[in-house]
């Protein structure tokens, strides 16, 4: 349902920046939507779709700072001469800080459903999951400034599967039940991708095929 709403208030956004942009275009108005900064709009979007997909993020509330901040500055409400002065240090200082308090904040592992199995994200956080007793058919996940640990050796695989995981400046893990193949794809930009399942020669047995993209991370599958 979450994901259903993101796509609906991504497709109510194109479709406003689009009569905007027609408008403008054909003389009904003379408001122009490339005025100076209106990228932003596009981190504040970003951003609310984060937060309606899988609930408050740090990184999603960043998105829709940064991109106020930029809106507000692009509007000539604030002199954005002076304001980036500050702006990106500002914005290191706190990533920063959350990144150190990330470290010492200690989550339990969690049980999950197959549902919330096939799409986790995390974000400036550190979450250790688990999926036990049900199906397992695939998904997503992704790790940008966080860390996932996902344990599905209690779970059951009885097809085929795809896993995309993406990673950036984090670190994602994932443990697989013995009865699997796991293929891995590979694409990293300055991280690791470790493969470390033991090899299944079984006949007929179920292919995971783990679809790994990297910049600044690391994946490990075990």
């Amino acid at each position: 349902m979450r994901r259903k709403l993101s796509l609906v208030f991504f497709g109510l956004a194109l479709i406003a920046f689009g009569v905007i942009w027609g408008g403008f275009r054909v003389g009904l108005w003379s408001f122009d939507p490339f005025f100076d900064g209106w990228w932003a709009i596009l981190l504040i979007v970003l951003g609310i779709c984060g937060i309606i997909d899988h609930g408050v993020k740090t990184f999603d509330v960043i998105l829709v700072v940064i991109g106020l901040l930029r809106l507000v500055t692009g509007l000539g409400i604030i002199d954005w001469e002076r304001f980036k002065l500050l702006f990106w240090p500002a914005v290191m200082v706190l990533v920063g800080f959350t990144l150190i308090f990330s470290i010492f904040k200690k989550e339990p592992v969690r049980g999950i459903d197959r549902e919330a199995a096939a799409r986790i994200h995390e974000s400036f956080s550190s979450k250790h999951y688990r999926l036990d007793g049900q199906n397992y058919e695939g998904g997503h996940v992704e790790a940008i400034f966080g860390n996932v640990d996902l344990d599905l050796r209690n779970s059951v695989i009885q097809r085929d599967a795809v896993i995309r995981v993406n990673v950036v400046f984090g670190a994602v893990s994932i443990a697989f039940p013995p009865n699997v193949r796991v293929e891995t794809e590979k694409k990293g930009t300055l991280g690791s991708i470790s493969d470390n399942v033991a090899a299944n020669t079984a006949v007929n047995v179920p292919t995971v095929r783990v679809r790994c993209s990297s910049f600044c991370g690391s994946i490990t599958l075990k």
